[in-house]
């Protein structure tokens, strides 16, 4: 009963419906802001790859575990978190969510070799032979090059690529 209440008990169910939800909201509208903050700074940093290098997209594409196999292993898929393409390409970021890693393993393992830390394809042709599904998902959106840099964690692991691409439609 409500009217039974001890004013300690009052006060740990004022903090529990009241001040702790007031603190979560804050941290939510804190947490909130600081990410559309990195947004925007993001594609601030995409737009002015794009005007330098003169191409179409520029993309960033993040690798993930979101799903395990049928033994119960984590696999690893990418998704693009980030993308700006310029007036005359169509955005693709919806189509590029939770896509198997084998997809872009062969840019991965490009990339790993390269002394750079980055791979550049002027064109399809290797992409055709080693990686047809790859190939078809660039070939379908009329892309004719594509660079794409490394992103490390602080381990120095690769965890995902930086696209410029080129489309000539």
């Amino acid at each position: 009963n409500l009217r039974n209440l001890t004013s300690e008990q009052n006060n740990k169910l004022i903090n529990y419906f009241v001040n702790d939800k007031k603190e979560n909201k804050e941290e939510h509208s804190e947490k909130l802001s600081k990410r559309m903050s990195l947004s925007t700074d993001i594609n601030s940093k995409l737009r002015d790859i794009l005007n330098i290098n003169h191409c179409q997209r520029v993309s960033i594409i993040e690798f993930h575990n979101s799903n395990s196999n049928i033994d119960g292993n984590p696999f690893a898929k990418y998704s693009m978190t980030y993308e700006f393409p310029d007036s005359s390409t169509k955005s693709i970021i919806c189509k590029t969510k939770d896509i198997q890693f084998s997809i872009v393993s062969q840019i991965y393992q490009d990339i790993l070799n390269s002394e750079y830390g980055y791979v550049t394809y002027d064109s399809l042709d290797h992409l055709k032979e080693n990686n047809p599904a790859l190939f078809q998902i660039m070939n379908e959106e009329h892309i004719k090059s594509e660079i794409f840099l490394g992103i490390y964690d602080n381990d120095n692991r690769l965890t995902g690529f930086v696209g410029v691409e080129y489309n000539y439609s």
